[in-house]
């Protein structure tokens, strides 16, 4: 069964490393979409990787 417990325990200590990885996808995503000439989604990924930068600093 799920309880706030386990997941105090076990989830939010890992979350900064679990949003560091997923913005680490989204900066990759971004480079990608600026190398393909679609810079408006390329700075929409590189915001995003930003914002969750900054919202695992928060969480750390």
């Amino acid at each position: 069964m799920f309880s706030s417990d386990s997941f105090n325990r076990y989830v939010l200590p890992h979350f900064p490393i679990l949003i560091i990885g997923v913005s680490l996808v989204l900066l990759y995503a971004g480079f990608l979409y600026y190398r393909a000439k679609a810079t408006g989604m390329a700075f929409v990924f590189l915001i995003l990787a930003v914002a969750g930068v900054v919202i695992a600093n928060i969480y750390k």
